[in-house]
């Protein structure tokens, strides 16, 4: 798992992290998600990760805590 809901802002009404697209530039790895409701309280994060990304190495990417 790369990503979970836990922070407020993706979890207003589902806790849900989805629809990822990936992004590779200048080496570095970018995850761009929706998260938490459909209406008004929908968002978008992103999730970002150094050149030698690990999934199973938390410490290596990390989750926007605001949207």
């Amino acid at each position: 798992m790369l990503s979970k809901p836990e922070f407020p802002w993706e979890i207003i009404g589902f806790w849900v992290n989805e629809g990822p697209a990936a992004l590779k530039r200048h080496g570095k790895i970018f995850l761009t998600y929706s998260a938490s409701a459909t209406d008004e309280n929908y968002a978008m994060g992103m999730l970002t990760a150094a050149p030698k990304f690990s999934p199973g190495i938390r410490t290596v990417h990390r989750t926007s805590e605001f949207p």
